[in-house]
């Protein structure tokens, strides 16, 4: 470069060619730290770069340059507009290896060009000014450097009186330290001098140090000579290269290593290991993790430093393996629940969203989430619960919650049928046999259920009981109870046997009517029952028993007609609508002449008769004759007629029959009514039991059923 300038001066048959060069230099973008003929730039280092430096300018003339920070090389450059050279350069502050730098260094440069800054240029601008560089820069104005008359050749005889005050640096002679370019890396001549340097000035034995090293070349005087021989040996020893190597531990995979930024080197095992590219002697090293291995993370220890005469092999590279989080999402809770991984780790989980277990799971190891406990009212389910980690976290393990269902049901006794039952208005479920039942349709947690009766089974009356509540679990205490409501006239049965006047004797069927009711209680219960040898009619209030003569068997002469008892002939229906005896006593009731009637609902007694208005009921007497018993369309008369359309009832029986507010009528002839109804397919229906005491020489009653 400093032909070419030269050329440049003299012109001449030169100049074309300077021209040439110049264009190839500038076509080919010139050295890495070279900077154009009108610039001034360099490397500032101290065996390692400067890095992100300030850099001050001071030139005879011109205006201020402002010059960027050294970037990570340690290199700098600014351009030139119009100053005067030559200029002063110092620098101070940056990071060298990534530690503070305190020491200012100072340059100075004659023409454009290569301007190094390092620890040699300092020494060598100390020699030039006879003073310590940095004190002298701090005072330095444009006019004083003008005064000076700093010439190349003045530059040159300090060049030459530092390379005689450091003889051990025997390159420095023939590599200008201002303007020659260098890389600061292992193995370039001036990086090694600037190392040598560095290294002599830490391990001398004669006490010099940097500052009196400066004090050496600004009087121009020869540095003791201890240090002379630490100079020696620096810079002799680190022209050898030595290798760079360690272990590596708890390696499961491939991990890629490198040196200095370089030399990658891949290792697959466990062991010793060893870089392919030695590095000189008191270069630097610095040993890191390029890429990691699958599943693992390495980390480096004693990986940097400087060589010192000898290989390095206590890198040590350990890696373990990485552990990763297992988690994922929770949808449709209501309450909480605890989740477990392998088993452990319980986390609870209060809220809709995602979660993440405490524990973290080493990468190539299995997880498995289940449910600990489930919410007090929900049961939740797991999808991708499990797998193998493979160096990432776990987000995808869904948790989803529903609210429980519990199905509904219980047990049926005394059926006989087929019943309907419902539960919440619905679900219907036909029960044909005893035992055990359950609903189709399950209920959520927390709902009411409430079972009932749809259809009662044909002639029984089914009651529920323990049929609603809230549900919390299984139901099965619904209890389902089913009796016989049937109101049944027996048909009838033709007696054996002859009555005693015509020599044969007989077995009378007698009438057999229960009535089940509702609202049952002691002055309402009417019940008719026989037995084959006696029946009775009892009306509650007033009290009133008809009862056959205890010890007689009633026999029933069909030539005659006629019902025999106590030896004593009874007229059976002999006299109309009466039954007679020849003595005072209660007579035997016979049956209704085979009339039946089912009645499948619970009877309710009429409270009020003139509710029946526009009924007409159909009458059976002892004879099995028809009559009619009818209320008017304000229920406050009626009609009553027998077989014979005669009425059967006096007309004050009639007003009393249809005054009374009660379901029980008795006059003082104990002449006797009570009223019933019941629903069948939606429909009321109505029936009335009468009895009528009748007095004179032969005592006798009547009954009679209208339905």
């Amino acid at each position: 470069m400093e032909r070419l300038f030269t050329y440049l001066k003299k012109g001449g048959e030169f100049l074309i060619f300077g021209l040439i060069i110049g264009a190839l230099i500038a076509g080919c973008g010139g050295g890495s730290s070279t900077p154009s003929p009108s610039a001034l730039g360099g490397t500032a280092a101290v065996g390692s770069p400067i890095v992100n430096a300030p850099i001050s300018v001071i030139c005879a003339a011109g205006s201020t340059l402002t010059v960027p920070n050294t970037n990570s090389s340690g290199a700098w450059s600014v351009t030139l507009s119009g100053q005067t050279l030559p200029c002063v350069v110092q620098l101070s502050g940056g990071t060298i290896n990534s530690v503070a730098n305190t020491t200012p260094y100072t340059s100075i440069a004659i023409a454009p060009g290569t301007v190094n800054i390092t620890p040699l240029t300092d020494l060598l601008v100390a020699n030039l000014v006879g003073a310590t560089p940095s004190t002298w820069f701090g005072t330095l104005t444009p006019a004083q450097l003008t005064t000076l008359s700093i010439t190349q050749s003045k530059v040159n005889t300090a060049a030459s009186n530092l390379a005689s005050a450091l003889p051990a640096l025997t390159s420095l002679s023939a590599n200008n330290p201002i303007t020659t370019d260098f890389t600061p890396q292992n193995g370039n001549v001036v990086d090694n001098m600037l190392t040598a340097l560095k290294t002599a000035i830490a391990n001398n034995t004669a006490g010099v140090t940097y500052t009196s090293l400066l004090g050496n070349l600004s009087a121009t005087t020869v540095p003791a000579a201890g240090f002379g021989t630490a100079l020696t040996s620096a810079y002799t020893g680190n022209t050898t290269a030595y290798t760079i190597g360690g272990t590596v531990s708890g390696l499961t995979g491939s991990v890629v290593l490198q040196d200095n930024g370089g030399d990658n080197h891949t290792v697959t095992a466990n062991g010793s290991f060893t870089f392919a590219t030695p590095v000189a002697n008191v270069g630097p090293y610095s040993v890191s993790v390029l890429t990691q291995p699958s599943g693992q993370t390495c980390s480096v220890s004693t990986g940097a430093g400087t060589v010192s005469g000898s290989n390095v092999t206590n890198v040590a590279v350990a890696c373990s393996t990485n552990s990763y989080t297992v988690g994922g999402s929770v949808s449709g809770l209501s309450g909480s629940a605890v989740l477990k991984d392998n088993n452990g780790d319980n986390l609870t989980v209060s809220a809709n969203g995602s979660f993440t277990f405490a524990t973290a799971v080493a990468s190539g190891s299995p997880y498995s989430v289940s449910v600990f406990s489930h919410p007090a009212s929900q049961s939740c389910s797991i999808a991708s619960a499990s797998g193998t980690i493979s160096a990432a976290n776990i987000t995808n393990v869904f948790v989803t919650c529903a609210t429980n269902t519990y199905t509904i049901g219980g047990t049926v006794t005394g059926l006989s049928g087929s019943v309907v039952l419902q539960d919440n208005g619905g679900n219907d479920n036909t029960l044909s046999t005893n035992g055990s039942f359950t609903f189709t349709n399950a209920i959520a947690y927390g709902n009411a259920y409430n079972a009932t009766v749809l259809t009662q089974p044909s002639g029984q009356t089914c009651t529920v009981t323990a049929g609603s509540g809230t549900t919390t679990a299984t139901v099965t205490s619904v209890a389902v109870s089913c009796t016989n409501s049937a109101f049944t006239i027996a048909p009838p049965t033709a007696p054996t046997g002859a009555p005693a006047d015509a020599g044969t004797a007989g077995t009378l069927p007698f009438l057999t009517l229960t009535f089940n009711t509702t609202n049952a209680s002691s002055n309402q219960n009417v019940t008719i029952t026989g037995t084959g040898t006696t029946s009775v009619m009892t009306f509650s209030n007033p009290a009133y028993t008809l009862t056959g003569a205890t010890g007689n068997t009633p026999i029933w002469s069909a030539n005659t007609g006629k019902v025999y008892a106590a030896g004593n002939v009874v007229s059976y229906c002999s006299a109309g609508n009466q039954i007679t005896s020849s003595s005072a006593d209660s007579v035997n009731m016979p049956f209704m002449n085979g009339h039946v009637i089912n009645i499948s609902a619970n009877l309710v007694a009429v409270s009020d008769f003139t509710e029946m208005k526009n009924v007409s009921l159909t009458k059976f007497d002892c004879a099995g004759s028809l009559g009619t018993l009818t209320f008017n369309s304000t229920g406050d008369s009626l009609t009553n007629t027998d077989r014979n359309g005669t009425a059967t009832l006096s007309s004050s029986d009639v007003a009393q029959l249809t005054s009374i507010n009660g379901t029980t009528y008795s006059d003082g002839s104990n002449n006797k009514v009570r009223g019933y109804k019941y629903v069948t397919n939606g429909v009321t229906k109505y029936f009335l039991v009468t009895y009528a005491q009748y007095s004179g020489t032969n005592s006798g009653g009547h009954v009679a059923l209208y339905y």
